[in-house]
């Protein structure tokens, strides 16, 4: 299956004379083109088998596909943390649950909670194994946390902390512009960095 990871190979470097934005925007519509008709192949499948009626099937990303929005010279995804990096789309077919759309902000931390609970009917409290909750969750969030090994980020609703592993910030705006003159809100700062480690157990 082609992937947001692997489009850039397939068709790159059959057009060179373009510039390479332009190469990267049709390698990525044809990367969802492929990736469409594999989810088609699956569903068609899955109804072939009568498996469809009482199959969970989720479709997401892990990660977003930026197109120079932040006007930052930033392309494709790993170079920052703003909306366009890090919004993915997410579309379920859930059995029994009927059609609806929701806006509301979650992580792919909430997809365990959700299958767990809402598939397997487990009823233990979500914070005993998960920084997740249920995706259908529709209450605010004081934080998402988002993030690699080299970085960790805490998006709240109006400002993104990024943190590197030596302690060092940068703070920008919900466009994803810097706010240089502006201090994190401590508190949500340590809530989530205490999230972070909560898994965690410290070696002898």
């Amino acid at each position: 299956m082609t992937t947001v990871d692997n489009f850039e190979s397939e068709t790159m470097a059959a057009n060179e004379e373009l510039p390479a934005s332009e190469r990267f925007k049709q390698a990525y519509e044809q990367a969802v083109k492929s990736a469409d008709k594999t989810v088609a192949k699956i569903i068609a499948d899955l109804e072939e088998k009568q498996l469809l009626a009482n199959t969970i099937v989720v479709i997401t990303s892990n990660h977003g596909s930026e197109f120079n929005e932040t006007n930052t010279n930033s392309w494709g995804a790993n170079s920052n943390y703003s909306k366009y990096q890090l919004q993915v789309p997410m579309v379920i077919h859930w059995p029994g649950m009927l059609p609806a759309e929701f806006t509301h902000s979650t992580s792919h931390l909430d997809l365990s909670v959700t299958l767990l609970q809402d598939m397997l009917g487990v009823s233990s409290n979500p914070y005993d194994y998960s920084s997740g909750r249920n995706l259908f969750d529709e209450s605010r969030r004081r934080w998402i946390l988002a993030g690699d090994t080299r970085e960790i980020a805490l998006i709240t609703g109006s400002q993104t902390t990024v943190i590197d592993k030596f302690g060092n910030y940068k703070l920008y705006d919900d466009n994803y512009k810097r706010l240089r003159e502006t201090s994190p809100k401590l508190p949500v700062l340590m809530q989530g960095l205490t999230e972070l480690q909560r898994f965690y157990s410290k070696s002898n």
